[in-house]
């Protein structure tokens, strides 16, 4: 049902949900992934290799978090990644695969309008989620690779403030 919970002292209670339309994932949809899927130990396989066209699911939220401001989810959809934006103040939607700087936000630390993005080794490279391109950062783009190639480098962080 798209349900997004809260973690909570009492257990998890409802939070909100997401509502795709015709793009929503039907019982039909769970049980035939789950029929599909056998969990092994060391299990490399990765859910988004079931999402798509012709595969089990419509779509999957990876990751969902909610500010003062908004409500976001970044998601697979179709073979790609999908950002679902709900301005809570101006009751504005925004989808869209990208931002204009060519980002794809795949953590989910918030504040009201600022998006807190942290490099984690685990995450370069993995199905291009490209987060600080060379079009954020110009000719800074060079140091922050050598920064972040360095084993015994600090994390980045990056700011990135959210605007229309």
């Amino acid at each position: 049902m798209n349900q997004i919970y809260k973690i909570t002292q009492e257990g998890l209670i409802p939070s909100w949900s997401w509502d795709f339309k015709d793009n929503n994932n039907s019982e039909q949809n769970i049980e035939k992934l789950t029929s599909r899927i056998t969990y092994t130990p060391n299990d490399k396989s990765v859910l988004t290799d079931y999402v798509g066209k012709g595969k089990p699911l419509k779509q999957f939220i990876y990751t969902s978090c909610e500010s003062n401001r908004f409500k976001i989810a970044l998601m697979e959809y179709n073979n790609s990644f999908l950002h679902v934006f709900h301005d809570k103040m101006k009751h504005k939607n925004w989808v869209f695969k990208r931002t204009k700087e060519n980002t794809i936000f795949h953590t989910c630390t918030y504040t009201d309008n600022t998006f807190i993005y942290y490099d984690q080794p685990f995450t370069r490279g993995w199905r291009n989620l490209t987060c600080i391109t060379e079009e954020i950062l110009g000719d800074k783009y060079n140091v922050y690779t050598n920064l972040k190639n360095d084993s015994d480098s600090n994390p980045t962080v990056i700011l990135f403030h959210l605007k229309e």
